[in-house]
């Protein structure tokens, strides 16, 4: 038997609930909108910033290519003062592979966001073969079991 087909008994909304429910998710989402719009750099100035920082200036990255890490002292610069570079970010655990060499399993065009439950799309993120989170670091009260791939962008890697 579906449980599907029984969703609305099994909720206890009444309709005043649901419509206030809908208006706060899109109160939220037009927050969101107007928050990306305010912070969003124009783009020439973001084209500028791109053309500056490029430290990829070898051949493209492609999968079964292998890669070395950058030094732990080349990402440093790379990335600010919250650990991330072009919004992807350099976790402490990370570091532990700096100057190491690796085979590229997969480029990552899409990702599913977990805590905005939307699907991202991205551009210059690898993963890289074996290198998964140990989950020892604690976001939560208990450690993470999940084993997720670090993602690792372009300009932390140089073509071997």
């Amino acid at each position: 038997m579906c449980q599907l087909k029984y969703i609305e008994e099994m909720t206890s909304y009444s309709w005043f609930e649901r419509f206030l429910e809908n208006l706060r998710w899109r109160l939220r989402f037009l927050k969101r909108r107007i928050v990306a719009l305010v912070d969003r750099p124009s783009a020439a100035a973001s084209r500028a910033e791109e053309t500056a920082t490029d430290t990829s200036a070898g051949p493209p990255i492609k999968v079964d290519d292998t890669v070395r890490v950058r030094s732990a002292s080349e990402i440093r610069a790379l990335v600010d003062e919250n650990k991330r570079y072009k919004g992807c970010p350099f976790s402490d655990q990370m570091y532990q592979y700096c100057g190491l060499e690796f085979k590229v399993i997969k480029q990552v065009e899409f990702f599913y966001d977990e805590v905005k439950m939307k699907l991202c799309r991205c551009k210059d993120l690898f993963i890289l073969d074996g290198l998964v989170c140990n989950g020892k670091k604690r976001l939560y009260l208990h450690p993470c079991d999940l084993n997720c791939f670090f993602f690792w962008h372009k300009d932390f890697l140089q073509k071997v």
